[in-house]
């Protein structure tokens, strides 16, 4: 996980796995950044995903929408996220749908 502050907003770029462990240290880091600032998510080096990495972003989502700040997650095509929404059902019931931007088309 790399951590990157802005001005008005903090980016995390997420690789490799986002599971269980990895699920529970990206809860406890996001929880540190989400203050007044945007938060931008890049999973677009992220190989594998399971509930537990859904969760953690779910998490993010909430933490983001009760201190009113924006959440953007940067997905490319094939990316886990996807697999995951698939198995669970939840594709078009999640609050963050709207908050996923496909690679390249992020201004």
């Amino acid at each position: 996980m790399y951590i990157r502050e802005k001005a008005n907003s903090t980016h995390v770029r997420l690789e490799g796995n986002l599971t269980l462990m990895d699920a529970l240290e990206f809860k406890s880091a996001i929880h540190w950044y989400i203050k007044d600032k945007n938060l931008f998510i890049d999973l677009t080096k992220l190989n594998q995903m399971d509930i537990n990495g859904l969760n953690g972003l779910l998490t993010a989502k909430i933490m983001c929408d009760h201190h009113a700040i924006d959440l953007t997650i940067l997905v490319q095509h094939s990316n886990p996220l996807f697999s995951v929404l698939e198995k669970t059902k939840f594709q078009n019931q999640l609050t963050f749908r709207n908050s996923i931007r496909m690679e390249g088309m992020v201004a």
